[in-house]
């Protein structure tokens, strides 16, 4: 129909308010629909507005959409709007087995369980985020972040050595990457990295040279990886 045509328009253009305008006139009959129900859930979590995401995930779900994620994706996220976390972990963990194969429910688990500050539930689901999204290397790097921040050492060296296959090759990330191989004891990763970084710094503003020496000083100062140590006189 015309309104689901301008919906998916509105939608993929970031406008979830003007999607969900279009499609509120049909929402009775959309549901019937499994691909009109992902439309209309995708519609009001981007409002975020909780109830309306409870009544489109219970509306798909009453439907019949049990094999859709967006319903307990939509689920998850209306209780944790009304304040509800743990009704919002239980509804992705009781099925997840359903989804297995997909990053979603994985992610959304990590979040929650930062929000709750349950860091190595969080780690966990973190890393069973990235087994299934080994391609997604902006993934990588924010699980990389959260890992180093909480001191989980081992497991953003292996976070890491991934981005280093993955070729990412943006300075800041590299930096990220080579201070978790220096506290993951993988000292000759760090340095390559290190090395290549200093190289591209003779090519950067000096603004934002300034920015990557004060924030990763650890790495880049005297005695870090890849730096060479002065000639004695």
């Amino acid at each position: 129909s015309r309104a689901v045509e301008n919906a998916t328009k509105a939608l993929k253009e970031k406008y979830p308010n003007v999607a969900y305008e279009y499609l509120k006139k049909y929402k009775d009959h959309i549901t019937r629909d499994k691909d009109h129900c992902k439309l209309l859930l995708e519609s009001v979590i981007g409002i975020g507005h909780p109830h309306r995401i409870m009544w489109a995930a219970e509306a798909c779900h009453y439907a019949g959409h049990k094999d859709l994620k967006e319903v307990y994706l939509g689920y998850s996220i209306g209780f944790e709007l009304k304040g509800n976390l743990q009704a919002a972990i239980n509804i992705l963990a009781n099925n997840i087995k359903k989804f297995e194969k997909i990053p979603d429910f994985y992610y959304r688990l990590a979040k929650l369980f930062m929000v709750r500050k349950e860091n190595q539930g969080a780690a966990n689901m973190y890393l069973q985020t990235l087994q299934r999204a080994p391609k997604n290397m902006a993934l990588h790097l924010e699980a990389l972040n959260f890992l180093s921040a909480n001191k989980y050492w081992a497991a953003a060296a292996g976070i890491a050595e991934k981005m280093i296959a993955g070729k990412v090759k943006n300075s800041e990330a590299m930096l990220i990457m080579a201070r978790a191989l220096m506290q993951g004891r993988k000292p000759k990763l760090a340095q390559g990295l290190v090395d290549q970084v200093k190289t591209s710094m003779g090519k950067m503003k000096d603004n934002i040279k300034k920015v990557l020496l004060g924030r990763y000083k650890d790495v880049l100062s005297p005695g870090a990886p890849g730096e060479k140590p002065k000639a004695k006189k």
